[in-house]
């Protein structure tokens, strides 16, 4: 069994963060063939904060899909003057 912090994962299997690939449905899919974890797409810190109605459907769970994990990136680049 792997623990990280106080969260205790059912095995080592964990899906890696994938962007275009790991929605809601292929993270379910992979938990029911064994992922003990599962990582969502790559989410974009700035677009959390700034376009939250649509970043909450690209972050969207469920109880099925616990524990969850999330790569946050920051576009620093896009907004530099």
């Amino acid at each position: 069994m792997l623990k990280i912090g106080n969260v205790r994962l059912k095995n080592r299997l964990v899906l890696a963060p994938m962007a275009g690939v790991t929605n809601l449905a292929f993270r379910i899919l992979a938990r029911r063939y064994g992922a003990g974890l599962a990582f969502s797409e790559m989410v974009d810190a700035d677009g959390m904060f700034y376009d939250i109605h649509r970043r909450k459907k690209e972050f969207s769970t469920n109880s099925e899909d616990a524990p969850v994990t999330c790569q946050l990136f920051w576009g620093a680049g896009r907004y530099a003057c």
